[in-house]
């Protein structure tokens, strides 16, 4: 039985957690946000370690947890310099795959080359872009995956 409706997956320090606490409207600039150390469930969304997109011998982990969503979600900062995952990965989930690219806001932000690295991956349009500091597409986000879902 599916609980969970979205599967954060992305490399360490793309936002993934940033990202699910602004949806659901917990982000503090302030707070320390530690990195993810294994499978943890907030409300919808299921948070991911990094290191499971991060190393292709935990692809097999990730092709699992994808069961327990209804949605993949791929991640991808927009201040990642390099395609943390290989053209094709979104064939690996039998679930829906979704694109957000986070840190839009960042100094050296390249939202069109994420967006680019997110299409190679097999992600299809829209590609949404977001700030969990600012909160700059937070919400508009927050709608599409819930139109989503009641769908």
């Amino acid at each position: 039985m599916v609980k969970a409706k979205y599967l954060l997956v992305g490399s360490k320090g793309c936002g993934k957690t940033s990202l699910i606490l602004a949806l659901l409207d917990q982000y503090d600039q302030k707070m320390r946000i530690p990195p993810t150390q294994g499978m943890t469930s907030h409300g919808p969304y299921i948070d991911l370690p990094g290191n499971y997109c991060d190393n292709p011998s935990c692809y097999p982990i990730l092709s699992v947890c994808s069961q327990q969503a209804q949605f993949v979600v791929l991640v991808m900062g927009a201040d990642e310099s390099s395609r943390p995952m290989p053209e094709g990965f979104a064939q690996l989930f039998i679930r829906p795959v979704l694109g957000v690219i986070t840190k839009k806001d960042a100094a050296n932000a390249n939202c069109a080359r994420a967006e680019l690295f997110l299409q190679r991956a097999g992600v299809r349009a829209p590609i949404h872009s977001v700030s969990a500091r600012t909160g700059e597409g937070i919400v508009f986000f927050r709608q599409f995956l819930n139109g989503r879902v009641n769908k």
